[in-house]
């Protein structure tokens, strides 16, 4: 209902979704309101993953599919599948950002840290980013067979 009423509330012109999560919600509204979702989705860009099969390298002109090695796309990839089906049976522009992205878009941790005082969105995002930093330097420092480094 949330997205409805944002959709409905979209100037005509349409507008980007962004999606850097789950697609479930995204997925059901494209379903039950596929006439607006088409109508006001400029673009939908979606950090995940996927895949096309080999002969469409070839020959163009194939759906493209939910990589099932996305962290978002696992999810929930029914709701994944559905939503990258609905968006190209209604012509909707897909934007894809793989995890690969990231490494070519890191950002410095100055950056980072300053997010953090920009209000709710900037405290989330640098409390992700934490998160992630500290998961990744724990599996760094861990000895290969699980125990910790001598």
């Amino acid at each position: 209902e949330q997205l409805r009423a944002l959709y409905e509330e979209a100037p005509p012109i349409g507008a980007t979704l962004v999606l850097a999560a789950s697609a479930t919600e995204a997925a059901d509204f494209a379903e039950e309101h596929g006439e607006l979702f088409r109508s006001r989705t400029q673009r939908m860009i979606f950090v995940s993953g996927a895949l096309a099969p080999a002969e469409q390298i070839i020959e163009p002109g194939g759906m493209l599919y939910p990589d099932p090695n996305a962290q978002n796309n696992r999810l929930d990839m029914p709701a994944a599948q559905r939503l990258f089906k609905a968006a190209q049976e209604l012509s909707v522009p897909l934007v894809i950002l793989s995890r690969h992205m990231q490494t070519a878009c890191a950002m410095p941790r100055m950056l980072i840290d300053a997010i953090g005082c920009c209000g709710e969105l900037g405290e989330t995002l640098f409390t992700e980013a934490r998160k992630s930093y500290l998961d990744l330097w724990r599996r760094v420092i861990a000895a290969p067979g699980g125990g910790a480094p001598g």
